[in-house]
């Protein structure tokens, strides 16, 4: 007799990811869209999609079991990240900045800041300005991001997303305030 398979679903490395954000408190900081914005997170690091094919790709997964989640859409997701626009960011990553120096002993003492830069295909982003990328490349729509870390272990402290036509040094000048 032969055995079919129907299909497969996406879900162990979905279990290490929960694990690690429950471990940091994460779903309790991220609020009333924690599922939401958490799925959003995990399919970013396993298999990247864009918001408009997520509903198919949660259906491939285990999430709705692990993050209690049923009849996800479109729709809803882009409620959630539009709700979450509106939340604090700054008290957000500070709350899970502090959530993982406690659970993995890290030191803050000295902090590194980097500014790398992206570029843009679409024409939409209103951070998107024309500028020279770090590889010399003119005319592209870039935008900065100024990134800090911990010197010892390298995990991200803040991050700051700036116009592409602003200077590096420009954005440490504003982070500082």
């Amino acid at each position: 007799m032969k055995h079919i398979v129907l299909y497969v679903k996406v879900y162990g490395s979905l279990l290490v990811l929960n694990h690690l954000a429950n471990k940091i408190s994460l779903p309790s900081i991220l609020g009333e869209f924690a599922g939401e914005l958490l799925s959003l997170v995990y399919a970013h690091c396993i298999d990247y999609r864009s918001i408009n094919q997520m509903t198919h790709w949660f259906q491939r997964t285990d999430l709705n079991l692990l993050l209690n989640l049923d009849g996800v859409t479109e729709a809803r997701f882009l409620n959630a990240l539009d709700l979450f626009e509106n939340q604090d960011l700054l008290k957000m990553q500070k709350q899970i900045f502090q959530c993982v120096t406690r659970e993995y002993k890290l030191s803050d003492k000295d902090i590194l800041y980097d500014v790398p830069n992206t570029y843009l295909y679409g024409k939409k982003c209103p951070l998107g300005k024309l500028g020279k990328d770090k590889d010399g490349v003119k005319g592209r729509p870039l935008i900065q991001i100024g990134l800090g870390l911990t010197k010892e272990d390298g995990i991200p402290v803040f991050h700051q997303v700036f116009d592409g036509n602003i200077a590096d040094a420009r954005t440490l000048q504003d982070i500082i305030k």
